[in-house]
Formats: C-alpha cells, structure tokens, sequence
C-alpha cells in the first residue's frame, strides 16, 4: 500500500480520531465512511485492523470488520487497471470474506458474505475473458482462458444457489404473519432484498457463462436458462429494483436468441414505464430504448423509422448531467447507427441521415467511456478514413524522451487549431451563403474538421503528458507552465473538467506571472461552472470553490480581463445567493470600460427589480413604502446603466429584458415618451428590433412584450395629444406586427385578442375621463380596434367580448339628461348584431357557441336592447330567459332596470311593471318577473345580499315618485303618500339605510317626496 501525502494525512487524522471513540461505534462507522467516500482504501483497511484490538469499539462492531475490509478492497478493485493487480485484489477480498464467514458463522452478513465471494468468482472469471480477448492472444491460450471462466462461472452458480437455499428456509420460519414484531419485520424484508438480490446473480451468471461457451448449440442452452430466470424474478419481484433490471436481461436474452419480436415487447414494458425520474430507472429505460434500436435495425425488422423517432425522443428527455453517462452514449452510438442503416439500406436522403448518424456519434466520441473507441471507429467509416491511422497509442511506444515527445505534439496541436479555425470560419460564413450545393460542400467541410478534432484532441493530451512526465529537471518551469496550460485547455475541450481544474488552479495560485497563466484561471472558472451545471447534487461544494477561485484570479490579476470575468462570476452567484449588496460592492469594481461591466449591472438591476416587483406587489394601488422606492431607484439606476453600456456593444437578450422593465416602469408612471424612447431606440430599442425580426430578439415573450409595451405608450400618450390620428396609426401598425408575429394559431389569436381586451379597457377609461372634445378622437381609435379584433377572431367568447365592448363604447357615450349619443347609439346596435349573429349561430348543428354561452349572450342582448330604447323587445327578451330559471337575481334586477327606463322614457305604466313585476304565472298568484318589490322582499331576508336589497328598495321609491308625478289631483297626492311612507318603513326597519352614502340617497328622494306634496323637505331628520 502506498504511502501517498494525502495517506499520510488520512493517518494523521485516524490517530486524532481514536481519542474520540467510545463505546458508541457511530463515531468510527462515520470516519470509516469518510474514508471510502474520500477513495482512502488503504487506510480504511489499516483502521480496521486496530479496531480489532481496540476496548473503546464494542463487540458487535468488531464481528463485521473482516466483513467491512472484503467491502472496501472491492470498492478499490474499480481504481485497479491492469490485470494482475486485480487478480491480486481479489484474492485478498476473498481471504478476507472467507475469514469473516468461519470466525462469525451466524452472523446476519454471512448470507451477503457469501453473495460476495460469488461475485469475486464472476469477476475472476471476467478477467479470464477479458485476457483471452486481448490481441495477439494464440487460440490455445484463449480456449484456456474460456474454459477457466466457465468453470469460475459455474463454481459463483453454486455459491449462489447454496445462497439461495439458505435465505428460502430462513423466510419460511419466519413466515408472513409477524405481527407488530418490529425486529423481525426488519430482518424479513432484509432477507427478502438478498434473497432477490442472489436470485438475480444467478441468472446473471449462466447469462456469462452464455458470454464465454464458444459451441454455438451450448451457448443458446446456456441463454435459454439465463432466460427461464430473469423471466421469474422480473414476474415475482417487479416491485424490487432486481426485477426490473432482470426484466431488461430477459429482453437481452431473447434478442441475443433471435427473438427479437418477443425482446421488443419485454423492452417496451421498461419504455412505457409512465415515471422515469428515479436515475436507476432512467438507466434500465436508457438501456431499453438502446437494444430496441439494436433490434429494429435487424434486416427482419427494419423498422428505421420507429427507431429513429424512438431515439430521438428519448434523448430530447436528457438531463445535463447525464450528457456523459455510459448508458446514454452508448444509446446515443446506436441511435447514430440507426441513421447509417437507413441511408444504407434505403438510399434515400443518404447525405441528410449519414450527416445526423455524423451528428450523434460526434458527441459520443468525445466523452470517455465504453463507447468512445467505437464511436471513432464509426466516425472513421463515416468520413471514409483510415480508421488504422496513426494515432497517438502508437507515437507513445516510440517516445523515449521529452523533446520527442515536444515533436510530435508539433504536428498534431497544427492538425487540432486548423481544424478549429476552420469550423469556426466556415461556421460564421454559413448563413451567408445561398447556393444549396455550396451550403452543403461546406457543411461536409465542417463535420470532417468536427471529426479531425475529436480524433486529435485526445493525442494531444496524451501527448501533453507523456512531454510533462519525461520532463527533467533542467526543463525550463516556463516551458512546463505552458504545457500545463495548453493541457489545461484540452481537459477543458474533452470535459475532463476536474482535471482542467487542477491544472487551471495550479498555475493561477502558484504561477501567476507565467505566460498564460491568466486564461488557465479562466479556463479552471469556466470547467467549475459547467460542473456547477452537471452535478446539482454538489452544487454547494462547487459554488464555493468557484467563489474562492474567482476571488483568488481578481487578486493576482487586478484590471485584466480575466479578473473581469471573474468579478462577473462573484456577481453572478452573489445575485444568485441573494446577496445583491455584495454584488453591487464587486460592481463596483469591475473597470468602467469593461465589457462586462454592462451585463454585471443588468444583472444586479434585474435581481433589485426583482425584489421590487415582489416586496411592492401587496402595495399595489397603494403608496409605496420609502425602503421599496429606495430599492426601485437602485434597480432603475444599474438597469439604466446597463441599457446604455449594452447600446455601445450591441444589444444582447440580457438588455432586451431589461428595456422592457424599465419601459414598463415608465408606463406605469405615466412617462410614455420616455417608455417609447427606450422601445424605439434605432440601436438597441426591442419594438424597433421585432418590427424587424432581428436574430437578437430570440425569445416570443420578448418580442411580444416588446410589440404589447409600445401599444401601451402609444395608447397612453393619446389622450394628451392634440392630433392622435398619427399615435393611431402607431397602434395598429404594432398590432399589425404583433399578430404577424403571434401567428394566425388558437395561442396566437388569444394572445391578441388578450392584447385588444387589456387596450380597450385602458382606451374605455381614458374615454370616460376625457373632456367631450377629445372623446371623439379616442372613441374612434377604440372603434379601430374592436373592428380588428372581429377580424382576427374566431372563437365565439372572443365576438362576445367585441360585442361587449362594443355595448361599453355605447354606454359610455351619453347626453347630459343621460340617453346614449347617436354614436353611442350605433356602437350599441353594432353589439346586438354580433349577439344576434352568435345566438343564430348557436342554433346551428356542429355550431362553435357551447350551450353554456347563450344564457350569457341573451342576458348581453337584452340589456342592449333596454339600453338603445327598444323596451319592449327587451323586456321579451328577459321574459323568455326567465321562462327558462326564474331565479336569476341579477337577469330579474336587470329585467326591473328596464322597466324602469321605459318609464322615464314615457310608459307610465312600465314604472308599475317595474314595481310589481309582469308576466302572471297560472295558479301562482305571483308574476315570473318579479320587479323591484318581490325583489327587495327577497333579497332582506339575507344578509349577505343587504347591499342589493337596498338597491331595490331605494329603485322601488324611485319608481312610486316618478309614477305619481304621471298621475294628477288626488290619485297623485295617494301615490305620493304612498312613496312617503314606503321611505320612512324602510328607514325604521333598518335604520342604517345600507351605510351613509346610500342613506343620503334615500333622504334626497324623501325631500322630493315631501316637497311634491307640499310639506317641509326635512327627509329624515324628522
């Protein structure tokens, strides 16, 4: 065992630790964990060896450490390469389970003691496999080598299912009836685990042993048993996680037996899997999906199609961090041979599919894993390479010393930068070019530098090390900085991003004037960031290696662009932490010239606008507190900051979202000039770059925002405009752009059409509070867009909405004495026609109006009519919606409102319909529309409704008032006391009149009242 630095401090500590331990073993199992978890195997196993003398640690722990020392020396077999070192190993660990099992015969382990031994067997045998598959092995020796593996194999098989044997008596005493036996419950589901745990090793077993029997006869008998077992275990034990995975093995099986009809079906039980977040079960689909393709590649099958959009859809469903799983390349590799097989055997589109079967095994070959050797060989085959080139295995054997090494690096980094330059040359020309054939000679051009590059970036590494390793020590450190930097960056490029780490680390603390060092710090940034990205589950230890690497690089480069880079990542994850003091303090200095200045400072003025936005939201229509002013006019102050300096450099999505956020706050002041500034700016304006369809605007929400915003301006601004005929325009020319740009979809009309409801109410608002001579002018704007909003609609709620606009435009438009305007009028005939229209529409077959809907446009309808002085048909209107539910509170109070109208219109008679309703109901001795007095006898036996029952009762006076005053001599005088004493009930029945502004209501009709009849106008005051 090594004696390595971080050995020697694992021992250290381990001396520190043992004054620490007690009879309580939580203390060494946690250190013993620690241990393995920190790869420190050897002196994981030497603690365990003082343990075993130690009077501090009990008698139960020390039963299991030969138990615990097989573990982890099978732990560290997985960081042991060569084959003689892992034969060792494995002795060892045998030794060591074999030991535990004699000296702790009824030990709860030694069933898994016994599993392990099995499985040193199988990996034994793996190596006689392995070796007999190595080059140049002579074919005597590798029929040796089989035949041991088989006999390895089968002695695993016999441990195995001893194991078995041994964990099926002991579930049979136990039974399935424990009762609340808390102990027993425990070790019975442990056993059941174990026991499908060695059910599974079996067949795994005779499923190798298939692997290693070269009789083609043997070998299927062999697959047929392997099969018969996984079947069973996948059947009994679904719910275990073995039995998933011997669902996949028994597919597996079948298709290595030509089943290859019957090991889809088995696949396709894992595929349709309805929940694949568990990452266990991610990898068994992963595999799936990979052996499906396999099979429906298969001159049989053939089904390429299925294959590919199998592929594809699997991998839209990739996480990040799984980029560089084993299971996904290899998935991946597959998918990629799906798209020669189709070109091969169709011949069709042969270009397009070799250029994706290109596109998938690129990504593969750059990823170490099992996979990346064949991806190469496949990209080899793909680009009609000499897949026997030299590579930089073969250069090694001859390299003896560290200037050869130096030459041939020479010759291969020139490969590796002409292919890069010309990627990114041809890549940056590409959109310019029109000509088809000349789009894809250059396309070919790229995808074979793509390929050169991933075949040179590992011999260049390669070749990097082998230089460092050979270095002497009268090697310049200059020269050796720079090799460490230029390794740096190819780690970086093959995403060996913790070893580009180490490297970019090394030589910013410790090398910081060296040549380059600079960007090895960059690079070393940029490698924790992507693993920031790739493993959220260390995301809190990576996040502070990248704080304390970044400030470390803004110390040893003060004013470089790198120390700006890396002010940016402080800021970034300052922003992120929530911590935003912080960052405006690192803001504060980065240089003013920077070119990260301006995205540093959109990003702490989105993160303070975003505290804003939140912190304001319960103010809303309120006053804003000063300490939330005070972070607004920060957030305002770096955004605008921002916003100007993103001007200079050319707009990027960053400073779109922020021009927005500072346009909306200028809207909401009412400062639209200053809000179409911004959104039109020639340069960086998001309105001005919709209107375009520039490439920078690449989000729909942006574009959208940008197109909604500057119709809000444009809108806000009429109101004070002396000629708004031109702000008009404006409007519908960015309404125009924006449903172009929304797109003639169901989402696309609804998000226009959301557009025209949210102007409309703005324009409805600003006609109600205009003075009369600019009403004229925005009425007309607010007509423009209903009459586009009917164009552009077609779902029925959507006319619906115009046809109530409409009817609100009418509304709003009255003479002094109240009746609608002759243009109000007309807005109002304009909603009945669109009523009218839906409800003919509703009663046609297959009609788009659902059922539900017309109750609402009858009501619209009605009401419409009452207000353009049709009574009568509206009062039929109501009528017949009421024949349908006669409890309709709001349609019987809008049915009395009409009444009512007709009456000021001249009906004396309406006002008595008003009050008693009409429409007498047979033997009911009661009308079906009740009027204002049924009503207000209804609506006062509920609290709840107390504001609409005054509403009644007060409409009721109003309505015996006015009937009087139609009335003469003494039927006007008996009317009148009739309304006087209704008035004085009410208020004695309750006595608060339904609050003081409905009160003062009321005594103003009684003065009215009181004075027609001659008497002192007092109302309630006596």
């Amino acid at each position: 065992m090594s004696n390595t630095p971080s050995r020697r401090i694992a021992i250290i500590i381990f001396v520190g630790m043992t004054s620490l331990l007690s009879a309580d073993d939580s203390v060494p199992v946690k250190f013993l964990e620690g241990l393995r978890e920190r790869g420190y195997f050897d002196t994981a196993i030497d603690y365990l060896d003082r343990m075993q003398s130690d009077t501090r640690v009990s008698r139960d722990f020390k039963k299991s450490i030969r138990y615990q020392q097989g573990l982890i020396l099978l732990e560290e077999l997985q960081t042991i390469r060569d084959f003689k070192g892992r034969e060792e190993q494995l002795n060892v660990a045998q030794e060591r389970f074999e030991q535990f099992e004699s000296e702790q015969p009824d030990h709860a382990y030694v069933p898994l003691s016994r599993t392990k031994r099995g499985n040193i067997l199988v990996e034994r045998a793996k190596l006689r496999l392995a070796k007999s598959n190595l080059p140049g092995t002579i074919e005597p020796t590798k029929n040796e080598l089989q035949s041991e593996a088989v006999q390895l194999f089968q002695s695993a098989q016999e441990i195995f299912l001893a194991n078995q044997k041994q964990l099926a008596s002991r579930l049979q005493e136990i039974g399935s009836d424990v009762g609340n036996d808390a102990a027993l419950l425990d070790e019975r589901d442990k056993l059941r685990w174990d026991y499908v745990t060695v059910r599974q090793n079996i067949a795994m077993t005779y499923f190798e042993t298939a692997d290693a029997l070269s009789a083609e006869k043997e070998k299927k008998e062999m697959l047929g048993k392997a099969e018969k077992e996984f079947a069973e275990v996948a059947d009994k034990y679904s719910r275990f996680a073995g039995g998933t995975t011997a669902k996949l093995y028994r597919g597996i099986c079948l298709k290595q037996l030509g089943k290859l009809k019957e090991a889809v079906a088995e696949f396709k039980d894992l595929t349709d899997t309805p929940d694949k977040k568990d990452p266990f079960l991610r990898d068994i689909v992963t595999q799936a999906v990979r052996h499906t393709l396999e099979c429906w590649i298969d001159p049989s099958m053939a089904y390429f199609d299925a294959a590919i959009e199998m592929g594809n859809q699997w991998l839209d469903q990739q996480m990040p961090h799984e980029r560089q799983n084993s299971e996904w390349l290899g998935m991946q590799l597959q998918l990629a041979k799906v798209y020669k097989a189709k070109a091969d055997a169709e011949g069709k589109n042969a270009s397009e599919l070799t250029a994706q079967a290109r596109k998938n095994a690129l990504v593969v070959a750059r990823f170490p894993s099992q996979w990346q050797v064949s991806a190469r060989d496949f990209l080899a085959t793909l680009s009609g390479a000499d897949a026997n080139a030299t590579t930089a295995d073969s250069i090694l054997e001859n390299i003896k010393t560290y200037q050869e090494a130096i030459d041939a690096l020479k010759p291969i980094q020139s490969e590796h930068k002409l292919a890069t330059a010309t990627i990114r040359l041809l890549t940056n020309r590409l959109p310019t070019v029109s000509d088809p054939q000349a789009r894809s000679d250059m396309q070919q051009k790229i995808e074979e530098a793509e390929a050169t590059v991933v075949r040179v970036q590992p011999e260049c590494a390669k070749l990097l090390r082998m230089a460092l390793m050979l270095a002497d020590p009268e090697t310049p450190a200059e020269n050796l900085n720079q090799l460490r930097r230029e390794l740096c960056y190819f780690y970086y490029l093959e995403e060996q991003y913790y070893d580009a780490v180490v490297l970019g680390e090394f030589l910013t603390r410790y090398y910081p004037t060296t040549t380059g060092a600079a960007t090895a710090g960059k690079i070393a940034l940029a490698s924790l960031v992507k693993l920031y990205e790739l493993e959220p589950a260390n995301s809190q230890e990576i996040q502070g290696r990248i704080l304390a690497l970044a400030t470390l690089v803004r110390n040893q480069w003060p004013g470089e662009p790198e120390a700006a880079d890396a002010l940016s990542l402080l800021i970034n994850f300052s922003v992120t932490s929530g911590n935003i003091d912080a960052a405006e303090k690192y803001l504060a200095e980065i240089e003013s010239d920077s070119p990260q200045v301006a995205d540093s400072q959109l990003i702490v003025g989105q993160a303070l606008w975003k505290e804003f936005t939140e912190k304001a939201r319960p103010f809303e229509g309120q006053t804003i507190p000063p300490n939330l002013t005070g972070i607004r006019q920060r957030a305002l102050r770096w955004l605008q900051k921002g916003i100007a300096g993103r001007r200079e450099a050319g707009p990027n999505a960053q400073s779109l979202v922020a021009v927005l956020a500072v346009a909306k706050h200028h809207i909401d002041q009412g400062e639209f000039d200053a809000a179409i500034q911004l959104l039109d700016d020639s340069q960086a304006g998001p309105h001005t770059l919709a209107k375009s369809n520039s490439p920078l605007i690449d989000s729909p929400l942006v574009a959208q925002n940008a197109f909604a915003m500057a119709i809000q301006a444009y809108v806000g601004m009429m109101a004070g405009s002396d000629n708004p005929k031109s702000l008009i325009d404006k409007t519908l020319q960015s309404l125009d752009g924006l449903s172009k740009y929304l797109g003639d979809t169901p989402d696309g009309r609804k998000a226009l059409v959301s557009e025209y409801v949210r102007l409309a109410q703005t324009l409805k608002a600003q006609i109600q509070n205009a003075q009369p001579a600019k009403q004229r002018p925005l009425t007309k704007a607010f007509e423009m867009l209903l009459e586009r909003a009917a164009e552009s609609a077609k779902d029925p709620a959507i006319l619906g909405w115009v046809g109530e606009s409409y009817s609100g435009l009418g509304t709003a438009l009255r003479n002094t004495d109240g009746s609608l305007t002759s243009e109000g009028q007309a807005y109002s005939k304009k909603a009945l026609d669109i009523f009218s229209r839906l409800l003919d529409e509703a009663g046609k077959p297959d009609a788009d109006v659902p059922e539900n809907y017309v109750p609402a446009l009858q009501l619209r309808m009605a009401s419409t009519l009452s207000d353009i002085g049709d009574y009568q048909k509206s009062a039929d209107a109501f009528y017949e919606i009421l024949k349908f539910k006669e409890s309709q509170v709001h349609v019987q109070i809008a049915a009395a409102k009409n009444y009512q109208a007709w009456g000021e219109a001249g009906n004396a008679d309406a006002y008595l319909k008003a009050m008693s309703g009409d429409h007498l109901i047979p033997n009911a001795r009661r009308n079906l529309v009740w009027g204002w007095g049924r009503l207000s006898q209804l609506l006062g036996r509920n609290k709840q409704y107390r504001e609409l029952f005054h509403e009644a009762r007060f409409n009721l006076g109003v309505c015996r008032y006015r009937y009087a005053l139609t009335q003469t001599g003494e039927k006007q005088r008996s009317s009148m006391q009739k309304a006087k004493q209704d008035l004085i009930l009410t208020s004695r029945l309750y006595p608060d009149l339904g609050g003081a502004t409905q009160k003062e209501k009321y005594s103003q009709l009684l003065q009215s009242v009181q004075r027609a009849l001659g008497e002192s106008p007092t109302g309630f005051g006596k």
